[in-house]
């Protein structure tokens, strides 16, 4: 190295007095005359001109840009681990009470405001659109994906479901509930023409009034254009004909579906079911965003209803939850994004599923999904005739009756309800409103709810309408149910209800059966028992059964509670040919109890001694089982779990008691006066055990009951 290089390098490696000026910061004198600096101390030009080298100060480095922390995303999910911290018996307030610090009045307002903000205001994914299908996207990894998947064809595989992608390896995840391979031909499986109007027709009659979530003007065009050529039926249209079959053939008697179609029910329940099951699989449903396919789903679940055991249809309704939340139907701010037709159309579809999903819950004892978990707005109370693809504007609502009668009704109650679960979530996390409180809020949006339905509906509906007849006596029965609910003797409630109360849960219970007793025996309405069969008021039956048993009810009521006990058994004649049936071989034993003790008492003056042929078949039932012990799969299911009783004697009513036939044990030392009270807790086993929920365990209810 030169000489001069290495005295550079070794001024530059030792402490000096003279300290060098880096780049970019010249000495004032410099800077001042507008002249380049040569970074030295004292500078060249200074030692020049004899000026005293003064350095400029360096200028403070500018502060990053830091973030907010994002304390209201923090808090929001503080909050929601608590609260299911609390659905876990933790009680998170008193311990935040032991150890947090007090919080400043600015910082408790600030976590009260996020408290109340609900979830489903909570917008974190976005919509993408492509080719006519949506998808909605809520993972922050897709989410920031998003304009990538926007502008390239990553979805098309998915979205195009009706072209075939040859692969090397593909597994079928369809066949894991259907158990059926893809790609084989329905062609042969089609009724005529003829015959799939005739079907189609069916559906307009009976299935679509009770469901609305197909645009009747545009599916009969569809099937208009298909059944002219079965051959080239798109996959997702050929699945919701199927499902139109099966939904129609299941609301006709067997008579009827040999008038219409020449072949027995059951042939043609097989039939469509296999069909429309190939169908789904077909689409891919597991995987379409067409919601056409979507809307298969749905009605295949509807019509598979009464048929599927309550576990698997409301797994199976997890299905169309998921798929709906998959192609954004939950969240308001995403349909927005659609067409008007489009956008209300996919309302309509989200609360049918919400229905089905409540509803197929409450019969399994399980839960359905979080009510404030979504914001999709109440469908409109307008016809099918003012919805056009092509609409600018949204139809004004109309003051009165409509095509989605029913249905909207339905939704009014699924308001009303949901808006009590907020008052529960708000208790909770308050801990202000006492139970008495949240009670008489219930009260009063029950009494409410009736008003709306008087006010909005009921006054104008035509009672020699069928559809507006059995629309108003759902409409009416739905709020007894909803009483009766609120009323209820708990588990954990005094054995002695007062006077008051029992005379309250027996006039909605009466009025309960006597709705179903008239659905079910007018003849104008019989098309949509199909749906009515669904939501027989169990608990209504039972507790009338109950105060015949106590032998509480004297004068026409007690004529008026055998009559419509009589014909309960008339229209359901499943409850006494079913001898197996764990729920109901209890009610036959409730039943004939109650007939020995008001027989006891009232034999001279009762009238219904065409109800004696019920009587003799439930007594002839227990004789030929006198000394053995019939059990259900679902009663050794239960047992399992120590929810009923070990073993099940069932021996002649006037014998004992009905709870003293059923758990001795349990009920050692318990008085006859005791026994006059019903032991609801078994009554609620029971009927889980029949995958029907009287009530849960947290008090919550079916947000629909029609």
């Amino acid at each position: 190295m030169p000489p001069d290089d290495t005295s550079t390098a070794s001024q530059l490696l030792t402490p000096s007095s003279s300290h060098a000026i880096t780049r970019g910061h010249s000495c004032l004198a410099c800077q001042k005359r507008k002249i380049r600096c040569n970074g030295e101390r004292p500078c060249s030009a200074c030692i020049k001109s004899g000026r005293e080298c003064v350095a400029k100060a360096p200028t403070p480095a500018k502060a990053r840009k830091r973030t907010p922390f994002p304390k209201d995303d923090v808090l929001f999910r503080l909050q929601r681990c608590e609260e299911l911290l609390r659905k876990f018996g933790v009680n998170v307030d008193l311990e935040i009470g032991r150890i947090s610090a007090p919080r400043s009045e600015k910082s408790s307002e600030s976590t009260s405001t996020i408290s109340r903000e609900s979830t489903a205001r909570r917008e974190t994914g976005r919509l993408i659109v492509e080719r006519g299908h949506s998808r909605y996207i809520e993972s922050n990894l897709w989410t920031g994906l998003s304009e990538e998947l926007q502008e390239s064809d990553v979805q098309s595989e998915s979205i195009n479901n009706d072209e075939t992608i040859p692969r090397q390896l593909e597994f079928n995840s369809e066949r894991l509930l259907f158990n059926i391979l893809s790609g084989n031909s329905l062609y042969s499986s089609h009724p005529d023409p003829i015959r799939i109007f005739r079907l189609w027709q069916t559906f307009l009659d009976n299935v679509n009034p009770l469901s609305k979530f197909l645009h009747a003007p545009t599916v009969q065009q569809q099937i208009l254009k298909s059944s002219s050529d079965l051959q080239n039926i798109p996959k997702s249209t050929e699945a919701l004909m199927f499902s139109i079959y099966l939904a129609s053939v299941g609301s006709l008697t067997d008579p009827e579906c040999q008038d219409i179609m020449g072949e027995p029910k059951d042939v043609l329940l097989t039939r469509f079911q296999n069909g429309a099951q190939q169908a789904l699989v077909n689409a891919r449903f597991l995987k379409s965003y067409d919601l056409v396919v979507l809307q298969a789903l749905t009605l295949f679940l509807l019509a598979m209803r009464p048929y599927y055991d309550h576990q698997s249809l409301w797994l199976l309704t997890g299905v169309a939850i998921r798929s709906g939340e998959r192609a954004g139907l939950h969240r308001e701010a995403a349909l927005r994004k659609h067409s008007l037709f489009e956008a209300e159309m996919r309302r309509r579809l989200w609360w049918q599923i919400v229905i089905l999903d409540s509803h197929s819950a409450a019969l399994s004892g399980a839960s359905s999904i979080p009510k404030l978990s979504w914001d999709t707005r109440q469908p409109l109370n307008v016809n099918d005739s003012d919805l056009n693809p092509a609409m600018k504007d949204l139809p004004v609502e109309h003051a009165g009756t409509t095509e989605m009668l029913f249905c909207s009704i339905r939704y009014e109650m699924g308001a009303t309800i949901r808006k009590a679960e907020q008052w529960q979530e708000q208790s909770i996390t308050s801990q202000v409103e006492s139970a008495s409180s949240l009670a008489e809020m219930r009260s009063k949006a029950i009494d409410e709810l009736e008003t709306i339905f008087e006010q909005k509906y009921q006054r104008y509906c035509d009672p020699s309408i069928s559809f507006h007849l059995l629309s108003t006596y759902m409409a009416r029965s739905a709020i007894c149910g909803l009483r009766l609910r609120m009323n209820h003797p708990r588990p954990d409630s005094s054995p002695s209800s007062q006077q008051q109360e029992r005379e309250k849960l027996l006039s909605a219970s009466l009025e309960m059966l006597e709705y179903d007793n008239l659905v079910h025996s007018t003849s104008s309405i019989r098309g949509y028992l199909w749906h009515v069969r669904a939501f027989f008021p169990y608990e209504a039956f039972i507790y009338v059964l109950s105060e015949l048993r106590a032998q509480s009810l004297k004068g026409e009521l007690y004529e008026k509670a055998w009559q419509q006990i009589n014909q309960v058994y008339e229209h359901h004649p499943e409850i006494l040919s079913d001898p197996i049936n764990a729920l109901y071989v209890a009610i036959g034993n409730l039943t004939l109890t109650a007939w020995e003790r008001s027989m006891a008492i009232n034999a001279a003056k009762s009238q219904h001694g065409h109800f004696l042929d019920k009587i003799s078949i439930l007594r002839s039932q227990r004789m030929k089982n006198d000394d053995s012990i019939i059990q259900s799969p679902r009663q050794d299911r239960l047992k399992e779990t120590g929810s009923i009783a070990d073993s099940q004697t069932l021996e002649d009513a006037s014998q004992t008691s009905l709870t003293e036939e059923f758990d001795r044990a349990a009920l050692s030392g318990v008085t006859e006066t005791d026994m006059d009270f019903m032991d609801w807790e078994y009554w609620q086993n029971l009927i889980q055990g029949r995958d029907i929920n009287m009530y849960d365990s947290g008090g919550q209810q079916s947000i629909y009951e029609i």
